[in-house]
């Protein structure tokens, strides 16, 4: 009888042993898993800052991209401005000058002013003046003195103009700068008083509209002419 309850306590023990051996085995499994759960998980956050890293990248690129595309523009803009560099403003693309027209000056000399040229004509020759930049606002325009006149041809002249009490007058400030930029650089006339001096040592000329076009400069007034 106590044999039997000795080899009974003993095959119990075994038991005992042999459940406890298996739950251990099980639990290093379990860790295994987790560990290898771990790993997975730990590569794929290495993916996905691999990824955010070539995100990054891409919006360097196109951030590049973009700061070439700035550049190519600010070029094409500087290219698209043409030809002088000069400050100042070159009348607008469209815009027009506003004494075009035909006058007499009270010397008996013609003027033809379009938005290309000024020509003049009287006893003492022709001459044309090709513009290149007009400032309607700051009434006044910049021209070079065409190969062909008998005075300082191919240098540059600045005309400056205002329309006080209704009458168109003008200066030509300069007639032989060396540059375009000496030209315009070229400080304004006076015109305080235009009919009894202010242009160097002498008073402004009046232009008289031609041919019935009516009162002189009238685009002038209608830009800041005074009354």
């Amino acid at each position: 009888m106590n044999r039997m309850r000795i080899m009974g306590l003993m095959a119990l023990a075994t038991g005992l042993l042999a459940v406890t051996a298996g739950c251990g085995g099980n639990d290093d499994d379990a860790d295994s898993g987790a560990a290898g759960s771990g790993a997975a998980e730990g590569g794929s956050g290495g993916e996905q800052t691999g990824g955010a890293s070539g995100s990054t990248g891409e919006a360097g690129s196109a951030g590049a991209a973009g700061e070439g595309a700035g550049g190519s523009s600010t070029a094409a803009g500087g290219g698209a401005g043409g030809g002088s560099a000069l400050p100042g403003a070159g009348g607008a693309a469209g815009a027009s000058l506003d004494i075009l027209g035909e006058y007499a000056d009270d010397y008996g000399t013609s003027h033809v002013i379009t938005n290309e040229t000024w020509a003049q004509s009287s006893s003492f020759g022709d001459s044309t003046f090709n513009i290149t930049r007009f400032s309607n606002h700051d009434e006044y325009l910049i021209a070079q003195n065409d190969a062909s006149n008998d005075y300082n041809p191919e240098l540059w002249s600045r005309f400056d103009w205002v329309v006080d009490g209704g009458e168109l007058w003008f200066c030509q400030s300069t007639y032989d700068a060396p540059t375009e930029l000496d030209a315009l650089e070229t400080a304004r006339a006076d015109d305080t008083d235009p009919s009894t001096g202010g242009c160097g040592e002498f008073a402004w000329s009046r232009l008289t509209a031609a041919d019935g076009q009516g009162e002189a400069g009238a685009g002038g007034a209608g830009a800041g002419g005074r009354t």
